[in-house]
């Protein structure tokens, strides 16, 4: 038998129905449409198979046939492909994908959300400390003013005339009004 002509061995009727039960053992309940080519010297030529084989640029699953003779394999291979494939998937899967995809664009807005709350934080953190610096500078100022006053008035190097400490009350004055406000 190896030496015959591949239509010779094959019987398209049996190939049919060993593809439609291998397929139905595999649980694929698709339209299928299948070829014989010959691959001699690299130009692919139909031998048999569905008049409507033409699977343009669907998935083409390929294997060659009559691997186990003892002349050695020829360049004859079975092309298979489903016309229909897609819309099969998507129907299979159409009911376990949509909560998929709502689940994962919820998780997705969950993120976005917390991205911008952090963001939103780090800015009020950022107000905040400023806000803290500006005020303790605020203090800070004044009271480094009377202290270095009352220094200056308990300090008996410095004359204490009644100019100086009455400039040094001035000063006293200003900066406790200054605090006050």
């Amino acid at each position: 038998m190896e030496e015959r002509p591949i239509r010779e061995r094959i019987d398209s009727i049996v190939l049919n129905e060993v593809l439609a039960y291998a397929f139905g053992e595999s649980g694929i309940n698709l339209e299928y449409k299948y070829a014989i080519k010959n691959s001699n010297l690299g130009k692919d030529k139909m031998v048999m198979g569905d008049a409507g084989f033409n699977p343009g640029r669907r998935k083409v699953y390929n294997q060659p046939l009559f691997q186990k003779d003892q002349s050695g394999a020829k360049p004859n291979y079975l092309y298979v492909y489903f016309p229909k494939r897609s819309g099969y998937l998507l129907r299979e899967t159409g009911f376990t994908i949509i909560p998929t995809v709502i689940l994962t664009a919820f998780l997705i807005a969950i993120f976005v959300y917390t991205i911008m709350v952090i963001f939103k934080q780090k800015k009020l953190s950022m107000i905040k400390n400023d806000f803290i610096n500006n005020m303790t500078h605020e203090l800070k100022t004044p009271i480094s003013t009377i202290s270095l006053a009352s220094q200056m008035l308990e300090d008996g190097s410095i004359t204490n005339t009644p100019q100086t400490i009455e400039h040094i009350s001035r000063v006293i004055n200003q900066e406790s009004k200054r605090l006050s406000y």
